[in-house]
């Protein structure tokens, strides 16, 4: 694991859709949970960022129409073949947090082998620190957020059949 937290998943092109959700950036995946206990049934949405040149920027207050403050916006760019850049952006509860939610992405790779930071001793400030109250904080001031900024959640996609049986089943109005 090289970070999680609360962010604000936005949508790139719409300034009114936006919607709370649990981030977990581990082994090449930046996952979004809608629940903070990252059960499978949460994922929301995987965002594979292996194979992909990753450039991530902070957005500047009111750009784009956006009046979300703390925004930071992540390019994926394959290395391989013609694929088009998959653009995300995303929001966090302070400054301090986009920052460090922009140099864990930027610098993934280099982190990924490294033994965790728990392991090593910790300074007296950090002792002080309380996750389970940061978490807490992050996830009140972004749904003030949500509601400040009136945003809706992202459109969920239609479920996929299973198979051209279930698919046609469904079609022809057969049960």
């Amino acid at each position: 694991m090289i970070m999680e937290g609360y962010l604000l998943y936005l949508d790139p092109m719409d300034v009114a859709v936006g919607e709370l959700v649990y981030a977990a950036l581990e082994e090449g995946l930046l996952k979004l949970y809608t629940s903070p206990d990252r059960a499978q049934s949460a994922l929301r949405l995987e965002i594979p960022i292996t194979d992909h040149e990753t450039r991530v920027k902070c957005l500047p207050y009111g750009e784009n129409g956006s009046f979300v403050p703390c925004r930071f916006q992540l390019d994926l760019s394959p290395y391989e073949g013609d694929g088009k850049t998959q653009v995300y952006v995303f929001a966090t509860a302070s400054f301090e947090a986009t920052r460090a939610w922009c140099r864990a992405l930027q610098d993934w790779r280099r982190h990924i082998f490294d033994p965790s930071f728990r392991s090593l001793p910790l300074a007296e400030e950090d002792t002080q620190w309380n996750p389970v109250e940061a978490a807490t904080t992050d996830c009140s001031v972004l749904l003030g957020r949500v509601a400040e900024c009136e945003l809706v959640p992202h459109p969920q996609p239609a479920p996929e059949s299973p198979c051209l049986f279930q698919w046609l089943k469904d079609r022809l109005g057969y049960n």
